[in-house]
């Protein structure tokens, strides 16, 4: 059984040369005595920080192999590609750094019929007490890569090499590291974003009604279909009773962040108080950096780069969506604008269009937009322009400042905006109700939040030098690193 080749006495360590399988996935595999006598034989068990502990067989596994092999043989293993990036697996990666060279990962993605279970064959070799120049010590300080993925726009297989220092420094294995993954994290700030669980659900779960009532007056954000990039979609919004829990209450009366909580790609918006987030539901915190504003957070956690990002480059390119907690947020590198007002007007814009045109909204606010708007698509045409032209680009100049400025892209939109971007209504987040009702019943303040942004964005699209960068910038992009981005998410 599992148990037996994890505990048999008979295996003595330092003992094979070469040792090669598929072990068992899987915590179930194991009962809880089981557990607890593993704990005096294998370390990582021991982990002072529970989070970074794991039962699964595989991790088990592997462990207990770098125990019976020896100085210098070799372990060769098909195991999940989350041990290269999941918490649970930190002990397990440090020990394999600690005893052993990685000499080869090679991402298999899914590559059973009808398995989603996403998988990596690793090659470790266990270092020598006394080493002898074996291999080339260039090697030794490297990893090599081998990606069997479809669906990224490589040739394949995909070959390439990751310095064995990068996977100390952030605990992780990267599989997808290259040059613009370096310019991205060069002199940025990390640790700053920090997600968060919502309330468990559970705890109110008997109390939550799908339309709100005197009784059932908070809205309660159980579901992440709840949360769309910069706004609420009320359409998916949960009602609960009042409750006099200390976290009910603390998240209810704060504003604050939040993203979906499962998912591949942030999408994120700013919850005034009156709203409390579910399970489904990540806070996204700002820790340590009280200077940005989270206004600016939210436009830098919605551009295509920070979705680029995190997928390439945390997750490892994985199809399966996780939950946006402080251990895959935290390695979002974080750059503050040198001027946030920009920023700030930007997302105040891009949340009007999106409030205005999104279908929970739009009913009560028919009698404001003329036909012409609506029909013509005009809403739509400025929301992408604001969105995906401006803010990507402004998003862009700021954490590839000076690789733009070497290649004679340096425009720095940011400054050139300023000017155009009125702060003529910054949006009010003191509470849920009174944000809703600015909209809803203000027609005189709609009416000329409308004027500003047309008037906006007629003087922005005379702008053609405006135009003819990004679209220079994002090719230069695409050519260089393969990024490019989306039109729409």
């Amino acid at each position: 059984t599992c148990m037996n080749a994890l505990l048999d006495s008979s295996l003595t360590p330092s003992t094979f040369n070469i040792i090669i399988g598929n072990p068992p996935y899987g915590r179930s595999v194991l009962n809880a005595t089981e557990k607890n006598a593993l704990t005096n034989t294998i370390s990582c068990l021991n982990a002072k920080n529970p989070k970074k502990r794991s039962f699964n067989a595989a991790a088990l596994f592997i462990e207990k192999s770098l125990q019976l092999i020896k100085d210098g043989g070799i372990l060769g293993f098909i195991v999940p590609q989350s041990i290269t990036r999941v918490e649970e697996y930190e002990c397990l990666r440090e020990k394999i750094l600690e005893n052993a060279y990685i000499l080869e990962i090679i991402d298999k993605g899914s590559p059973f019929n009808g398995v989603t279970l996403e998988t990596i064959a690793i090659f470790l070799q266990k270092k020598k007490i006394d080493p002898t120049p074996e291999r080339n010590l260039i090697d030794l300080q490297s990893v090599r890569i081998v990606s069997h993925r479809s669906r990224m726009g490589h040739q394949f297989p995909m070959r390439t090499r990751v310095e064995i220092d990068l996977y100390k420094k952030f605990k992780r294995f990267f599989l997808y590291v290259d040059e613009f993954f370096k310019i991205l994290i060069n002199e940025k700030q990390f640790n700053v974003i920090q997600g968060d669980y919502g309330l468990d659900h559970r705890r109110v779960s008997k109390d939550l009604r799908t339309t709100p009532s005197l009784d059932y007056s908070v809205p309660f954000l159980h579901s992440g279909k709840a949360v769309k990039k910069y706004y609420l979609d009320e359409e998916f919004f949960s009602w609960s009773r009042k409750h006099e829990g200390k976290r009910f209450n603390e998240l209810m009366h704060q504003q604050s962040i939040v993203t979906t909580a499962i998912a591949m790609r942030p999408r994120a918006a700013l919850k005034p108080p009156g709203i409390v987030p579910g399970t489904n539901v990540s806070i996204q915190r700002v820790v340590g950096c009280p200077q940005l504003h989270a206004k600016t957070a939210i436009i830098i956690l919605n551009s295509d780069l920070i979705g680029y990002y995190l997928h390439r480059y945390v997750l490892n390119y994985s199809q399966l969506t996780v939950y946006l907690h402080k251990y895959y947020t935290k390695l979002i590198p974080i750059v503050i604008p040198k001027s946030q007002r920009t920023f700030k007007n930007l997302h105040d814009y891009i949340v009007t269009l999106r409030y205005l045109h999104s279908k929970s909204f739009l009913p009560p606010i028919q009698h404001v937009l003329t036909e012409m708007e609506l029909c013509s698509g005009h809403l739509l045409k400025m929301l992408h322009y604001f969105e995906h032209v401006i803010a990507e680009t402004l998003v862009l100049e700021l954490y590839l400042s000076e690789w733009l400025e070497k290649e004679g892209l340096g425009l720095d939109l940011t400054k050139n905006l300023d000017q155009h971007l009125r702060s003529a209504f910054e949006l009010s987040y003191s509470s849920w109700e009174s944000f809703r009702l600015s909209f809803y019943n203000e027609k005189y303040e709609i009416t000329k939040r409308l004027e500003i942004l047309h008037e906006t964005y007629s003087r922005l699209i005379s702008q053609e030098f405006i135009g003819h960068h990004v679209e220079k910038m994002k090719d230069v992009l695409r050519k260089a690193f393969g990024f490019s981005c989306t039109v729409q998410r």
